[in-house]
């Protein structure tokens, strides 16, 4: 990854400014989560990853290994893992976790199926940010 650029294609110079925090990537590993970590990695940000297995390797960050981010009580390990350094304190947030199950027309799903998307999607979110807020505004002042 080249890093953030400017609209004349000049770098931005953040990476010196942004060594120093830290941020929390849920999804990090996926598509779109690998991107976006990715770009914080080349920004040099410190970038701590949870994820639901082990064995995941993302060079340069720190994966944090089997973590449930549907359980409160993983979920807040997780975050008090990603402020742990002082020197780099939980600066930002990125939810991008979650999935879909298609196949089947939006009228025709049932409801099961749509509260377990429902609760894969949103309720990670909520705990996530719900978690980190604290331990990030008080990184702020």
């Amino acid at each position: 990854m080249r890093g953030l650029r400017a609209p004349d294609g000049r770098p931005t110079g953040y990476r010196a400014r942004m060594a120093d925090r830290s941020v929390l990537i849920t999804g990090g590993t996926g598509g779109l989560g690998g991107a976006v970590t990715d770009a914080f990695l080349a920004e040099g940000w410190r970038v701590v990853l949870p994820v639901r297995g082990d064995g995941t390797h993302v060079e340069g960050a720190e994966v944090l290994p089997d973590v449930d981010l549907t359980d409160q009580t993983a979920v807040a390990s997780a975050v008090k893992a990603a402020a742990s350094r002082p020197e780099a304190p939980l600066r930002a947030v990125v939810n991008l976790v979650g999935g879909y199950a298609g196949g089947v027309k939006v009228h025709e799903l049932p409801l099961a199926d749509f509260e377990r998307q429902f609760a894969m999607n949103v309720r990670p979110t909520f705990l996530v940010t719900r978690a980190a807020l604290p331990p990030a505004v008080c990184a702020a002042t």
